[in-house]
Order: C-alpha cells, then sequence, then structure tokens
C-alpha cells in the first residue's frame, strides 16, 4: 500500500486558491485544490485507477442572482476507462449547484458526486489529510503547468 505523500507537497495560494502538489505514480505531479482530491486521487492510484485532474471544461450560461452568467464547468476527475467524471465535494455552493444542474441537463455523460460520507464510505482517512498541511511555496509557473496538463488530458 502507498502511503501518503503530503509532506512532500507545496502548498500556494495563488489566484486559483489554496492547494497542492501531488506526486501520483500514474499522473506524475501535478496540481490539486483541496485535501479531499488529494485524498481521493491517492485512493485512485492505490486501486490502480487511470484519472485526469481538471482537464476537460464545459462552457455553458445558468441563471444566478436573477443574472444570465456565461461560465464554464470543470468536474474535479476524468475516468477514461468508464467515461465518466468525479466531483468531489467538501460542501456545495448555489452557484457550483447551478453549474451541475445544468451540466447534466446538457451532456450525457456520467457524472457522479462524492462527498465526504462517501469518502469515507471508500475507506480513505479524511482527518489525516486534513491534519496534515504541506509546506508553502511562494510561486508556481502557471504557463508551465497549464501547458503540461492539456498536453496530458486530451479526451
Amino acid at each position: 500500500m502507498r502511503t501518503s505523500h503530503l509532506g512532500q507537497k507545496s502548498s500556494v495560494r495563488s489566484e486559483w486558491s489554496v492547494g497542492s502538489w501531488y506526486d501520483s505514480p500514474l499522473q506524475g505531479t501535478i496540481w490539486l485544490r483541496s485535501s479531499f482530491e488529494i485524498a481521493f486521487a491517492e485512493y485512485l492510484d492505490q486501486h490502480n485507477i487511470k484519472w485526469y485532474y481538471e482537464c476537460k471544461y464545459f462552457p455553458m450560461t445558468i441563471f444566478y442572482e436573477n443574472k444570465e452568467l456565461k461560465t464554464s464547468y470543470t468536474p474535479d476527475f476524468y475516468l477514461p476507462e468508464t467515461n465518466s467524471f468525479i466531483e468531489v465535494k467538501g460542501y456545495i455552493k448555489d452557484k457550483s449547484k447551478l453549474k451541475i444542474e445544468k451540466f447534466y441537463e446538457l451532456n450525457s455523460y456520467n457524472l457522479e458526486i462524492l462527498f465526504y460520507k462517501d469518502l469515507i464510505s471508500l475507506g480513505i482517512n479524511l482527518k489525516y489529510y486534513q491534519k496534515k498541511r504541506p509546506k508553502k511555496i511562494k510561486d508556481i509557473d502557471k504557463i508551465s503547468y497549464e501547458k503540461n496538463l492539456e498536453e496530458m488530458c486530451r479526451i
């Protein structure tokens, strides 16, 4: 069984959010936005499930706060073997809920949303991930990272 690399990751607050680098034996080093996503990525790796992170976005228009809003939705994980998407959520905001509903309306892809209790039921010890906080770094090369992500995630 593979042990967590959380102690080896770096954390940074950027325009995206707070996140960490994760060293995946299947994906290489990849940026993940939350401890729940890191825990789920590690679960997928431990079970040799091929995955891609935030590799496809879906443009859409939603109505939010009485306004038409052109936006997009990017599911967290794509599982190519099942041609499905997984969204990992600690909680869900109204705007995210509208995006997910619109995704279901516009697409025939399977999308599964996993919350805290779902991750626990998979045997993931989330308390371990929430207690460990990675070291901070000052900057990351966003352009290089996005280019690498684009090359990895061709679906």
